[in-house]
């Protein structure tokens, strides 16, 4: 394993990529077209599977963060290109062997282009199985664009491109492509300030909403927010559909992805977050009581 800082992560995917044989796997939240272009340029073997998994939010594109051109020019040089909303990975994967991991999107900041741009660190490791297994689930998790997908993207980024904010959302017919993966659960999934009423716009960002919503519009929010999925699974499995917090904070620590695993107290505070924000906001398939002095959660059916 290896540090790298800033230019030297470009040097490093460049000779990665003339030596990859198979496959190059690129995941980054933003990305810019030149940048696709350039790792292109850099491969050696053409025949190798080049996949693309970008984040695509409408703000990252109307903003410029993210080109959303980068797709007709996938679709016309051999790429797969996928996006999920919820991304904010930036991993770069050659053979399925390798891979450099860091906080570097693909794009000219990022990359340290010309030798200006931000900071960036990334670390250079080879990949064991369960790595391989995480990268798969991600993709599964993922919807590969299409021209009807980029269409839609386009029209309404060009159509609403001035009241775009980091609360727009796609139309449904893209958002309602997507289905909950619980396998896949990073500690950034989670609230990560303890009370709804203190949260700023970063605070936020699990949630794809600003700090100005309602309390009702924070609530429609939580309900599509992985973390919540993903304790609404687990509570509604359990027979009686409840659990306490004990048990819970097991299943977190066992469900997490981070790399090191966080400590079993930080696990605790993700998941007294979530339940503080699911009381507060009045989330109404769950109920968050707290009987003999634990903590419970039980599933109460929305159906009347």
């Amino acid at each position: 394993m290896s540090i790298l800082v800033s230019q030297k992560i470009l040097d490093c995917i460049r000779d990665e990529l003339s030596a990859s044989r198979e496959s190059f796997l690129l995941i980054s939240a933003y990305c810019k077209l030149p940048l696709v272009k350039y790792f292109d340029s850099c491969i050696v073997n053409t025949s190798i599977e080049k996949k693309l998994v970008v984040r695509f939010r409408p703000d990252d594109i109307a903003s410029g963060a993210s080109d959303l051109d980068i797709y007709p020019y996938c679709r016309d040089n051999g790429w797969k290109l996928f996006f999920r909303m919820d991304l904010h990975a930036k991993t770069y994967v050659f053979d399925r062997l390798r891979c450099i991991i860091g906080s570097a999107n693909a794009t000219g900041n990022g990359m340290n282009i010309g030798g200006s741009g931000n900071y960036e660190m990334a670390t250079a490791c080879e990949l064991a199985d369960k790595d391989v297994r995480a990268l798969d689930l991600l993709l599964r998790g993922a919807v590969e664009m299409d021209d009807t997908i980029y269409n839609i993207m386009k029209s309404t980024v060009e159509e609403q491109h001035t009241i775009i904010n980091h609360s727009t959302q796609w139309p449904k017919e893209i958002t309602g492509m997507f289905r909950p993966d619980y396998s896949l659960l990073f500690a950034e999934d989670f609230p990560s300030c303890p009370h709804p009423a203190t949260a700023t716009n970063d605070d936020l960002l699990f949630l794809n909403i600003s700090c100005n919503a309602t309390k009702s519009e924070l609530a429609e929010a939580m309900r599509s927010a992985k973390c919540y999925l993903w304790l609404l699974n687990l509570v509604k499995n359990q027979s009686p559909q409840e659990m306490y917090f004990g048990a819970a904070t097991a299943a977190l620590h066992n469900a997490l992805l981070n790399e090191p695993k966080p400590y079993r107290k930080e696990v605790k505070q993700l998941l007294s977050n979530l339940l503080t924000w699911i009381d507060e906001l009045e989330v109404s398939e769950l109920l968050v009581d707290r009987p003999n002095h634990s903590q419970r959660v039980r599933y109460i059916s929305r159906e009347v």
